[in-house]
């Protein structure tokens, strides 16, 4: 389990332990959170195992495609190459997306210990 997801995990418990309808909302929202990051995760694993592929295929090609070097490019040399930029491509963006979701879930974090905070003082004052 890495750290982020002991996080959410904590902070999910810790909303669930209240009983007010806010803490209740940012609980399923952290949930929801969580979820979606994993499969962010595992979109980028699988366009990473398929560039690792495609790279790999490649230097198979060039190893061992007689007419690699030639003026025409053979056809298995082409596919190679269009799912490996077709997949950078996909990563690139993915990790992206994975930045600002995470600077998302940064700000949901945020809100949570607010919430924590503005709870705790009025119990404190007693």
């Amino acid at each position: 389990m890495s750290e982020r997801d002991k996080q959410n995990l904590f902070f999910r418990e810790l909303m669930q332990s209240q009983s007010s309808e806010r803490c209740r909302n940012l609980a399923v929202r952290i949930n929801d959170a969580g979820r979606e990051e994993r499969t962010i995760r595992l979109a980028i694993g699988w366009a990473f195992f398929i560039a690792l592929l495609s790279s790999a295929g490649l230097g198979y090609s060039a190893v061992f495609v007689r007419d690699f070097f030639d003026s025409a490019t053979p056809l298995s040399v082409q596919v190679f190459a269009v799912i490996l930029m077709a997949s950078l491509i996909f990563l690139l963006g993915v990790l992206v997306f994975w930045f600002s979701f995470r600077r998302a879930c940064n700000g949901l974090y945020h809100e949570c210990r607010n919430l924590i905070v503005a709870v705790q003082k009025p119990q404190s004052g007693l």
